[in-house]
């Protein structure tokens, strides 16, 4: 199954720069599951254990992580709301792929 999740931040090295952009990723989540990265008019196809971190909005109170592979949420919602806004340079919009990563 092909997860899409839109308005997200990718992270490939973790003091590096995010991209910001769509992804689909195969599930279910394991280090040969691919990512097809969307960013502006930039197409690329990576595995997800190339990728540091992934982070995108799930909703008003949570927000999706995957890292090493795997699938975290997270309910600080102040402090990542902020992080990515910071990091986006706009609010994250919202996600419903949380059950489908599970």
């Amino acid at each position: 199954m092909t997860v899409t999740i839109r308005d997200a931040l990718i992270y490939f090295d973790a003091y590096g720069s995010p991209l910001l952009g769509t992804v689909e990723i195969d599930t279910p989540l394991n280090a040969n599951a691919t990512l097809d990265i969307d960013v502006g008019n930039q197409n690329f196809t990576a595995f997800i254990k190339q990728i540091d971190c992934l982070i995108f909005k799930i909703n008003n109170k949570e927000f999706g992580i995957i890292t090493d592979n795997s699938f975290h949420t997270d309910d600080d919602y102040y402090y990542w709301n902020e992080y990515t806004e910071s990091a986006a340079g706009h609010y994250l919009h919202e996600n419903s792929a949380k059950h489908e990563l599970i």
